[in-house]
């Protein structure tokens, strides 16, 4: 993630595109549970509490617990895809052609949120030492 995204300016919204679990059913146990997680790794690892961040199953039914809502403010929206099988991180150009959204996402561009910092600027977090 810090090679793809080095930094991330003030209150920008990472959502994190998971492909792949199209197997798992209502009840099961997921491998990323709650957006806590995400929201809570971001602000460590990046050293900032204004960073918000939310899991989105590329492959599982758009109900009321993973659906992309239109009314958003786009501009403070960074989309990540992260692939668990490769593992691999790329960010998200268009999100309404990769996520087959029925709207257009006005304003979105991932450039703008995204800091370009070298990897000797950054001081790297652990969360266990």
């Amino acid at each position: 993630m810090f090679e793809t995204v080095p930094g991330l300016k003030d209150f920008s919204d990472v959502i994190i595109v998971i492909p792949g679990y199209e197997q798992y059913y209502q009840y099961q146990v997921m491998p990323f549970v709650g957006d806590w997680e995400a929201n809570a790794a971001l602000k460590v690892l990046y050293n900032n509490p204004t960073l918000q961040a939310r899991y989105y199953y590329l492959d599982l039914p758009h109900d009321e617990t993973n659906v992309i809502d239109s009314n958003l403010d786009w501009s403070n929206i960074v989309f990540v895809y992260y692939d668990p099988i490769q593992p691999s991180v790329e960010i998200v150009k268009r999100p309404e052609d990769m996520l087959l959204l029925s709207f257009h996402v006005p304003g979105y561009d991932p450039g703008k949120r995204i800091i370009n910092q070298s990897s000797k600027s950054v001081a790297y977090r652990r969360l266990v030492k």
